[in-house]
C-alpha cells in the first residue's frame, strides 16, 4: 500500500488563518485532502489540529514548513495592478501561487475555477501565461534576462474577477 504524502498549506483569510492538506498529484491533478467518507475538505485552525485530523483520516503529513497562501496579499496585489505598469516578479509569483492553489481547491471540491464564457477563458489563459513567465523561472527564462509582462485591460479585468470570486468562495467555505 502506497502512503500518499500531504503537505500543510496555511491560508491567511480576512477572518484568520486556516490549515489544509495538499497533495502533489504528480502526473495527475493536485488536490486537497478530503475527510474520509466525505466530500468536505480537511480544515483546521492550527497545524497541530490539522495533524491530528490527518492521523484520524489515515493521511501522512510531510514537511515541517507550511506553504502560505495569503489572500490578503493577493487582494492587495490585484488592487495595485495598473494599465501602464508591468508585473513585478513578486506580483506574478503571488498571483500565480494563489491561482494554482485556488484552482486545486476548486477541483478538490468538484467545482469549476474558470469562467464558462469563452472570451473570458481566452483572456484568463493569456493572463495565466503572463503570470507564469513573469515568475522568471530558470527553466523558462534565458539566463541574464527578466520578463516583466504587461497585462492588457481585458486580462487585468478577467484576472481580478476570477481571483476575487474564487477568494470569496474559499473564504466562505473554509472560514
Amino acid at each position: 500500500m502506497t502512503v500518499e504524502a500531504f503537505y500543510v498549506v496555511r491560508w491567511v483569510l480576512a477572518g484568520g488563518a486556516r490549515y489544509l492538506l495538499w497533495r502533489d498529484g504528480g502526473s495527475g491533478p493536485d488536490e486537497y485532502a478530503l475527510a474520509r467518507g466525505s466530500s468536505n475538505i480537511l480544515v483546521a485552525r492550527s497545524a497541530q489540529e490539522l495533524a491530528q485530523a490527518a492521523r484520524l483520516n489515515g493521511l501522512a503529513v510531510h514537511g515541517a514548513e507550511a506553504q502560505v497562501i495569503d489572500l490578503q496579499t493577493v487582494r492587495s496585489v490585484l488592487h495595485s495592478l495598473r494599465p501602464s505598469r508591468p508585473l513585478s516578479e513578486r506580483s506574478a509569483r503571488v498571483l500565480l501561487e494563489a491561482w494554482n492553489a485556488l484552482e486545486d481547491l476548486a477541483r478538490s471540491l468538484g467545482n469549476s475555477f474558470m469562467t464558462s464564457e469563452m472570451s473570458q477563458q481566452r483572456e484568463a489563459k493569456s493572463a495565466y501565461a503572463k503570470l507564469f513567465y513573469g515568475n522568471n523561472l530558470p527553466a523558462v527564462t534565458p539566463e541574464g534576462s527578466k520578463c516583466h509582462p504587461l497585462l492588457n485591460d481585458r486580462e487585468r479585468t478577467v484576472l481580478r474577477t476570477l481571483l476575487r470570486n474564487a477568494i470569496s468562495r474559499v473564504e466562505s467555505y473554509i472560514s
